[in-house]
């Protein structure tokens, strides 16, 4: 098993954890974490990362959120700070007695900060991937919050039923949900990231309406909508009237080319004008500057700024939606 595993692992990653090796002890320590990690993949498909405030269970072969989390004890820790400055900054972070919705919680790196550094009281965490959302349970439950936070096996979308699920191989931060029923004239583009050969599976989609009504989701005492959804975010919230007549302000990740092959960039381009006032740029922003506030109406232009073509982080994005 071992071998089978360390056969697949890359050239790069040893020569990055080499390099690492050589610099300072910050390097050392964090190129040291990476070994381990790397090795310890071919032994055991869980790890424990205790490093910082909190304690997460991280699949050992994620190469992507598991491994940032198990060298750090955060996900992106800096930005998550960022955009909680920009709220207060806006007078959109009295957190205190609210709930957050996460969507596309993954293994808690959202929610559990979120109780336990930034003042919500409660969350609901949505995750459908089978083996992140047990990943999800057992950090709740490892950070002593299953009486704050309720997760769901289910993915939000514009409909009620089942939807296809692919996964993402060695990166389960990627998996999305695949839409085969696209609009008339929807164009997908190309794909990059050879999508047509993943594993697919079906999985349980609710409207964030829906859970409204039967009153899952209590409105009213949300504070913000943490959405990462590699893609699906326009769907989501086609299925969230009731969220878009709401005041509640809404993160969601802007990614060009994920939302084209969901066709969803127009669809999410066109909510996000029809009902929010402003947007801020996350990546653009200065930390509590109101001058980053963009009228909504020019959210056209971002696709332009964020081009398919790029990988990484240089073709996408997180938008701030907030009504002033």
């Amino acid at each position: 098993m071992a071998q089978g595993f360390l056969a697949r692992k890359s050239g790069r990653a040893v020569r990055r954890i080499i390099k690492g090796l050589s610099k300072t002890r910050i390097a050392r320590t964090t190129a040291a974490r990476s070994l381990f990690f790397w090795l310890a993949g071919g032994f055991s498909p869980v790890l424990l990362s205790e490093v910082g405030a909190h304690r997460f269970f991280v699949d050992s072969s994620d190469e992507g959120i598991g491994r940032s989390v198990f060298l750090s004890g955060a996900f992106e820790h800096e930005w998550a700070e960022k955009v909680f400055n920009l709220l207060k900054s806006l007078n959109c972070a009295d957190f205190q007695g609210k709930t957050l919705i996460d969507v596309g919680a993954n293994i808690g790196t959202t929610c559990i900060p979120a109780i336990r550094q930034h003042g919500f009281a409660h969350a609901l965490a949505f995750e459908p991937a089978p083996r992140s959302f047990a990943l999800l349970q057992y950090n709740i439950i490892n950070n002593g919050l299953q009486d704050a936070i309720s997760a769901f096996q289910i993915a939000l979308s514009s409909e009620n039923g089942d939807v296809p699920f692919e996964f993402a191989p060695l990166n389960p931060g990627d998996n999305r949900v695949r839409m085969v029923s696209l609009p008339q004239g929807a164009d997908v583009g190309p794909e990059r990231d050879r999508e047509s050969q993943r594993e697919v599976i079906h999985v349980a989609a609710r409207t964030f309406d829906s859970l409204v009504d039967e009153g899952v989701i209590p409105l009213t005492e949300l504070g913000l909508v943490w959405m990462d959804a590699q893609g699906h975010e326009g769907h989501i919230l086609k299925g969230a009237q009731s969220l878009l007549r709401s005041p509640v302000p809404v993160l969601t990740e802007f990614w060009p080319y994920g939302l084209r092959r969901a066709g969803g960039l127009a669809l999410l381009e066109e909510i996000i004008a029809s009902h929010y006032t402003h947007f801020v740029d996350t990546r653009a922003a200065e930390t509590g500057e109101r001058r980053d506030l963009v009228p909504a109406s020019e959210v056209w232009n971002l696709k332009e700024k964020y081009p398919e073509e790029k990988y990484q982080d240089m073709d996408s994005t997180d938008l701030l939606l907030v009504k002033l």
